[in-house]
């Protein structure tokens, strides 16, 4: 992931990004997050400055581990 944060990105744009491209922005993180919680993984600090990007290509949103909790289930 070398294109910067999200964070960055949004700061730099600010008032340039059409909808379409946010609601793409909100999806992947929601599909992130999503497949973190399918491997019962809690994120803890999901913010734009942990989000990577690498080009338009978006890496997961798991820039802070040390926020990171695994659940484990009980039956």
């Amino acid at each position: 992931c070398n294109a910067g944060t999200l964070e960055k990105y949004v700061q730099t744009n600010l008032g340039r990004l059409p909808d379409s491209e946010l609601l793409r922005f909100a999806r992947e993180i929601a599909l992130g997050m999503k497949h973190l919680h399918k491997s019962t993984i809690i994120h803890r600090d999901l913010a734009l400055r942990n989000v990577l990007l690498s080009g338009y290509v978006y890496c997961p949103p798991l820039t802070r581990h040390d926020t990171s909790h695994s659940l484990t289930r009980s039956h």
